[in-house]
């Protein structure tokens, strides 16, 4: 049924949607943020704003504080394309290889049918 088919998706999505949280909430909390005390966004950009007065120290600090994320994400990223690669090389030898064989040796014995079919009617008028 439809609930069935849409619960593991559900699932999924509210893992990311927790691992997201914590990572934003990590991120923040090395920007400066105590989110422990207010939840009020006012409070969190105050706080933020104080902990980093200048352009220059809140792109350092957001830079050290997303970098293990960042890593995280190219490494996930590269896994997840080789696996693909792996996947479409998979698919490529069981069902590609095997039709484009196929269809090889099907032209190949209609063009040796068609040759000796050519050369029975050569055979005819040089007689």
């Amino acid at each position: 049924m439809l609930q069935d088919k849409l619960k593991a998706p559900v699932e999924q999505l509210n893992k990311v949607r927790d691992l997201v949280e914590t990572e934003g909430k990590r991120v923040l909390k090395q920007l400066g943020a105590d989110l422990d005390q207010s939840r009020n966004l006012a409070d969190v950009v105050a706080q933020l704003r104080e902990k980093n007065p200048d352009l220059k120290t809140l792109s350092y600090n957001l830079d050290a504080a997303t970098y293990d994320l960042r890593n995280r994400l190219v490494w996930n990223t590269r896994m997840m394309a080789a696996y693909s690669r792996l996947q479409a090389e998979k698919a490529l030898d069981t069902k590609v290889k095997p039709q484009i064989q196929a269809y090889t040796e099907q032209l190949e014995s209609q063009l040796k049918t068609l040759r000796e079919k050519a050369e029975s009617v050569a055979e005819k008028f040089t007689h």
